[in-house]
């Protein structure tokens, strides 16, 4: 395993991303949207090269919409395509970003480069969210009013009468139905032709 990650969450996680079995290394990047560009992807292409990384070998990508973007965009393209696990950690990035398979880098505007590229798996943990900042909860909180909006009528009251944050009891439940939203969303359209062009609500 290899993790691609910010150096931020790399201190705050850094106990635990040690324990994880096989680990070969761990990549930092700057924290933010800064990081999605061409040289940032050759850095990670030159490191994974240079560590002999092969097909077998399995990318981590931990971290929120940026890192889970640029991971899959190495992912997609290293040797034609390798393995990739998805362990987001903001809530832009559990209820949009790792899901549907977009993936890409900046280059002269937003997401120039890119392919459509899914993780082997994805995996959600609620609890990575209370080391949140409010104001990046608060951004999730935008994508998951919109999918309530598209297509949750209950799910869009449920949250407009109560105050949700990282610590909400139905937290979870919440989460899973935007991801389900997003999902069947994407299963119909994966190439945003159609369907999906809702999420641009």
């Amino acid at each position: 395993y290899i993790v691609i990650t910010d150096k931020n969450l790399s201190t705050i996680y850094a106990d635990t991303l040690e324990k994880i079995p096989n680990l070969q290394t761990i990549l930092e990047l700057k924290p933010g949207e800064k990081s999605k560009t061409l040289a940032t992807y050759q850095k990670i292409v030159a490191a994974l090269i240079k560590l002999h990384i092969k097909k077998e070998d399995i990318l981590i990508a931990f971290g929120g919409g940026t890192i889970t973007d640029l991971t899959a965009f190495v992912a997609s393209t290293y040797q034609r395509g390798i393995q990739f696990i998805s362990i987001p950690t903001s809530l832009v990035s559990q209820v949009n970003a790792s899901i549907g398979g977009k993936c890409g880098i900046n280059f002269n505007g937003n997401n120039n480069i890119g392919s459509y590229y899914h993780p082997s798996l994805i995996v959600t943990d609620t609890e990575l969210l209370k080391s949140l900042p409010q104001i990046e909860f608060e951004k999730g909180m935008v994508e998951i009013i919109k999918y309530a909006m598209i297509k949750d009528e209950k799910l869009y009251y449920q949250i407009s009468n109560d105050l949700i944050s990282a610590h909400h009891p139905n937290l979870e439940e919440i989460i899973t139905k935007s991801i389900k939203i997003k999902t069947s969303l994407c299963e119909k359209d994966e190439y945003d032709i159609d369907q999906r062009k809702l999420l641009n609500y």
